[in-house]
């Protein structure tokens, strides 16, 4: 069972082509830890911070993947969601799959291109952690079709969409259940690849964002004072984009 329910965001990674150095990133950055296995299973990394897991690291599946922050929704029966995107309008990248005891996963592309996973848990219950300094905060797709998301993840997991102005900008929030899960952010229609993005809670984003600069990677969006909190946009040492914000 995960640590939230069916139908939430639970699990993120990030795909690396150098997971060494992005395992000294990221620790250096949130103050993680890290539970590498072995070089015959990939390397995966289960990044921990006090002893529960709170994301995860993989190397680049094939020639030219882009590196990326990537979000995992959590189901029951990954199959059987998986199953429904390409009636959707989708595209099944990766059917799913069992990954030993640790639980079921699938990849895919919405109508628009952005790629997200679900995550059927089995031993591995996907985040442990949440709200907390160095801890997913939230997740937000954008794009270019706000309609077209809407129809897509209504019909693959039961998603609505409820609209609304946050500050200046016209938003969606994900609900199901009468819980809002996570949000989308309409893009320029011109956007060629719309995308998830995940959203870490800090302390301090200015000092953040600076320790992130000096531990390899840059500031992609300065610090910024929203209706949300301070945030700012980083990118780590090989191009994966994320977002802290202090709550």
């Amino acid at each position: 069972m995960g640590a939230v329910a069916p139908g939430t965001p639970g699990w993120i990674d990030v795909r690396s082509p150098d997971l060494a150095q992005t395992r000294s990133f990221y620790m250096g950055l949130f103050d993680w830890s890290a539970r590498v296995a072995p070089a015959e299973a990939g390397g995966y990394t289960v990044f921990t911070k006090g002893g529960k897991a709170v994301a995860g690291a993989g190397p680049l599946l094939a020639p030219g993947q882009r590196t990326a922050w990537r979000t995992f929704v959590l189901v029951d029966d990954a199959e059987a969601t998986t199953a429904r995107v390409e009636p959707a309008g989708g595209q099944v990248l990766f059917p799913a799959k069992k990954v030993a005891d640790t639980g079921r996963i699938g990849v895919f592309t919405d109508r628009a291109g952005a790629e997200v996973g679900v995550w059927e848990p089995g031993e591995m219950p996907g985040c442990e952690l949440f709200n907390e300094s160095g801890t997913l905060c939230w997740n937000e797709l954008s794009t270019g079709d706000s309609d077209g998301s809407k129809a897509f993840y209504g019909e693959v997991f039961g998603w609505e969409a409820r609209d609304r102005r946050l500050g200046d900008v016209e938003y969606s929030q994900w609900r199901i259940e009468g819980r809002t899960v996570a949000g989308m952010r309409p893009g320029h229609p011109e956007i060629t690849t719309p995308y998830w993005m995940a959203y870490f809670a800090v302390r301090d984003c200015d000092e953040s964002a600076e320790r992130a600069g000096q531990l390899g990677g840059r500031v992609t969006g300065r610090p910024t004072d929203t209706v949300l909190g301070r945030s700012a946009v980083l990118t780590d040492p090989h191009g994966a984009v994320f977002t802290i914000i202090t709550m």
